[in-house]
């Protein structure tokens, strides 16, 4: 009788931690080697957790890439959208054109 009430809290812990065929297939869609990694050594419950975290940062950082490229009223020529750069700290512009 220990053991039934035993195996049962067992149980109970286990099916608290239940995830659905949707929540599997979207990770093993979408998971990288370090996701996989984090679901062999703490579960599945971080590993979910840390792609949807990985994925919203990426979300994110293409929200803010928008915000730097410049749109002119010529959109529709069939010239390359200028991106500006604003991460490149090593080239500093010069305050007067070099005539040489």
């Amino acid at each position: 009788m220990l053991a039934t009430f035993g195996l049962q809290r067992l149980e109970s812990g286990l099916d608290s931690e239940t995830f659905s065929a949707t929540d599997v297939a979207e990770f093993l869609e979408q998971a990288r080697a370090d996701d996989v990694r984090t679901l062999v050594r703490e579960g599945m419950p971080e590993a979910l957790d840390g792609m949807h975290r990985r994925l919203q940062e990426r979300v994110y950082e293409l929200e803010i890439a928008k915000l730097y490229i410049a749109d002119d009223e010529w959109s529709n020529l069939p010239t390359p959208r200028y991106a500006d750069n604003v991460a490149n700290t090593e080239f500093q512009q010069s305050p007067h054109a070099n005539r040489v």
